[in-house]
């Protein structure tokens, strides 16, 4: 009873954590919250099971699910004869994950380099060039990453 008591207590715990990272990600807390809760379960939650395990409304769980759909966090999924969506964490979440925040460093990069056109003496053209080899280093360290983690998550080794 105690350990079935601290295992819920620590369930909560991580969930509330999700919510407040995702929070400050500029996502909605009770995004995070799903995202936390899906994490720990081991099957696909409907949106009404969901919104009882979180305590949130259904159309707040229904729009969040779709934003964290969108992001690529989750995926839906269906059942034979039941008309309910499902959602669960995604098979390749983290490659998607990563593909999307790559991409908003390069949407920063290029507009760091169109800026360049703007910058009227050579600090702020040295500013802005700095800005952008770094978003051109962190590009090329997060494909690196990737393609290895992929390697070693595809061979197996995790």
């Amino acid at each position: 009873m105690a350990d079935q008591k601290r295992t819920d207590e620590a369930k909560t715990r991580f969930i509330e954590r999700m919510g407040q990272i995702l929070e400050s990600d500029g996502l909605t807390r009770i995004a995070g919250r799903i995202f936390g809760h899906l994490l720990l379960s081991s099957e696909p939650q409907s949106l009404e099971d969901l919104a009882t395990a979180l305590q949130a409304s259904k159309g707040s769980v229904s729009q969040d699910t779709r934003l964290l759909e969108r992001l690529g966090a989750l995926e839906r999924v269906t059942h034979a004869g039941d008309r309910r969506v499902f959602y669960q964490i995604g098979d390749r979440m983290m490659q998607r994950m990563i593909a999307l925040r790559m991409e908003r460093i390069e949407q920063l990069r290029h507009a760091m380099q169109e800026g360049l056109e703007a910058a009227a003496d050579d600090t702020v053209r040295t500013r802005l060039n700095d800005f952008v080899d770094f978003h051109e280093y962190m590009l090329a360290t997060m494909r690196e990453a990737r393609e290895g983690w992929c390697a070693r998550h595809d061979a197996g080794d995790m």
